[in-house]
């Protein structure tokens, strides 16, 4: 995953219902990247009881993939602090390109909630192992389709609002929106009557900016795979998609 304008690799996040970790997941699984092999991947953490599943399911006229943790007793109670979130990456054996990436999503989520309750809070929503392995299972999925550059489209919102443990707040989350403010992303209003709600979480948009690009793209579109949202709001396709493609003549326009 590098800047290179002249790869052959191309990956573009479309991000038509919006982004969460589990929904990029899905869209890998359904893109080719197996189950087993991030499961492999997953069991590289100092963790026991761990692993993901993926079922097919409806979100509006779209098939997708859900992609789901499976986890044991003890990890569905436990709640993880930041610092034992950077623990469990700096114990695990994971590659060492996977650990400094997974480590630069922590801090983008970190920063973010810095910056917005001016200082390091209990992750909250963001304090289940699902974190985690949303994020060491992305980063690992588009390293196993060795994606050389990943464009991304701009992020999309409604002007709902939601409910968090810090209260009722927009639908675009104060901290999703620090993410996305902090790499100058685009974004984009969704024009619906309804109140969607959070489309865009803060571990998918600490993944999309750290890992993606925000540029024009010209490539030669091969395969696409759809990653399903955990709500199905009728009338609305609540999916991701990531688009596998070749560089048009070998270069970027």
């Amino acid at each position: 995953m590098n800047n290179q304008r002249t790869s052959n690799n191309i990956y573009f996040i479309n991000m038509i219902g919006g982004v969460s970790g589990d929904m990029l997941i899905g869209a890998l699984i359904n893109l080719g990247v197996s189950v087993s092999e991030l499961n492999t991947s997953l069991s590289l953490l100092p963790l026991k009881g761990l692993k993901l599943t993926e079922t097919y399911v409806k979100r509006g006229p779209l098939q997708a993939v859900l992609a789901q943790p499976v986890l044991n007793n003890e990890l569905l109670k436990k709640r993880f602090s930041w610092d034992d979130f950077f623990d469990l990456i700096l114990k695990s054996k994971l590659d060492q390109d996977v650990k400094i990436k997974t480590k630069k999503v922590l801090e983008r989520l970190v920063e973010a909630e810095v910056k917005i309750h001016g200082g390091i809070e209990k992750p909250h929503e963001l304090g289940s192992i699902d974190t985690l392995v949303d994020i060491v299972s992305v980063i690992m999925g588009f390293k196993i389709l060795e994606a050389d550059i990943i464009y991304a489209s701009p992020f999309p919102f409604d002007t709902g609002i939601t409910k968090t443990q810090h209260g009722i707040v927009s639908s675009l989350a104060p901290a999703t929106s620090e993410i996305i403010a902090s790499v100058n992303a685009p974004v984009s209003q969704v024009n619906t009557e309804m109140n969607l709600g959070e489309l865009v979480t803060p571990t998918g948009a600490a993944l999309v900016t750290e890992l993606c690009v925000f540029e024009k793209l010209n490539m030669k579109l091969g395969k696409l795979g759809y990653g399903a949202g955990q709500k199905d709001p009728p009338g609305f396709s609540n999916v991701v998609s990531i688009w596998k493609g070749e560089a048009k003549n070998n270069e970027f326009s």
